[in-house]
């Protein structure tokens, strides 16, 4: 598949994920305001995730089509994608600290981190030595996985709360 076929693929699975969210947390037992901190952290976790995936799928097509040279293209989207990882994931450890033990999800939320870490390492490394199209698009199914596995523990959340 050709790496724009790719981006828009990815691009669409996300925004499916973010609809199918919205739509669970609609049929959902009881309001938004009655969800518990921890299913509603999940949910803003998923929120983040779909959207930048679904934004930094279109940054390469954009820059490629500002008739850059391929290299150059996938280098930047990899360090724009780095930066707002680094940046999203330091935002997400500020709130943590904030938020009492009861409040967090459940640990295996954490395992998110994992996904995170690895779409990372793969920017880093395509920024500084690969420059290629490959590792950027790995990262974004990597993200999208996360966003599937995020998705399973909010709908977790509203099965143990029933």
């Amino acid at each position: 598949m050709h790496p724009d076929g790719l981006l828009t693929t990815t691009a669409e699975i996300s925004i499916a994920i973010a609809g199918f969210s919205g739509i669970v947390v609609a049929v959902a037992p009881g309001r938004m305001a009655e969800l518990p901190t921890a299913a509603k952290s999940i949910l803003s976790t998923l929120l983040l995730v779909t959207a930048s995936t679904f934004a930094y799928a279109f940054v390469p097509l954009l820059i490629l089509s500002a008739d850059v040279q391929e290299e150059t293209a996938w280098r930047v989207s990899s360090l724009l994608h780095a930066i707002y990882l680094v940046a999203a994931s330091a935002y997400r450890m500020s709130q943590r600290v904030r938020t009492s033990r009861d409040e967090r999800p459940s640990g295996s939320f954490y395992l998110f981190t994992l996904f995170v870490a690895a779409a990372l390492a793969l920017q880093v490394v395509n920024m500084l030595w690969l420059h290629a199209a490959w590792p950027y698009l790995v990262a974004m199914v990597v993200m999208n996985l996360s966003g599937f596995f995020v998705f399973s523990l909010l709908m977790w959340e509203f099965v143990s709360a029933a």
